[in-house]
């Protein structure tokens, strides 16, 4: 499944995410007349799952998850817009088993296996593991098990191997 369709989107980071709730701050001090017509519609806008879904997005790495975390609350309870499930972006696939992990070790001890393999393969179930720690603490956060999308492995961005990403994103899209 590809993206595809009349859409588009707009990006903020969290620092500006609180000029999202402007609309709402100023209608208290506009509350009659053309200007807090035009404050309200944008508010009702912004709140309307048809017209607006936020995207929280992280690296699994613990200090993008407590920014999204602390975004996800925000925009939940301050500015009250419709928020899809939490998205993890770049995310390594699990490549070993738990006990492959405790082989390679037992492989080191052993020196069987030459050293630049092993470090790579304890790096990369090293680092899973931490992601999925930092998953876990994404979901517990939020209260939504995140959208993972894998980590592409390719030294320049090509369309045609975005294809896994865009078919995860459309998931979790309206």
């Amino acid at each position: 499944t590809r993206l595809q369709g009349d859409w588009s989107s707009d990006v903020c980071s969290s620092d500006l995410a609180p000029l999202l709730s402007t609309p709402e701050t100023l209608g208290g001090l506009a509350s009659v007349g053309p200007l807090a017509t035009s404050l309200r519609r944008m508010s009702d806008w912004l709140r309307d799952p048809s017209r607006t879904t936020a995207l929280v997005v992280a690296i699994p790495e613990a200090w993008a998850v407590a920014e999204a975390i602390e975004l996800w609350r925000e925009l939940r309870d301050r500015v009250r817009v419709p928020l899809a499930r939490p998205i993890a972006n770049a995310v390594f696939p699990r490549r070993f088993a738990p006990a492959d992990r405790e082989r390679l070790l037992s492989a080191r001890d052993a020196g069987t296996v030459d050293d630049d393999l092993l470090a790579a393969g304890l790096y990369f179930a090293e680092r899973r593991e931490d992601e999925r720690e930092h998953l876990r603490e994404l979901r517990r956060g939020t209260g939504e098990t995140p959208l993972e999308l894998p980590f592409v492995f390719d030294p320049e961005v090509r369309l045609d191997r975005l294809d896994p990403v865009a078919d995860a994103l459309a998931e979790v899209l309206p």
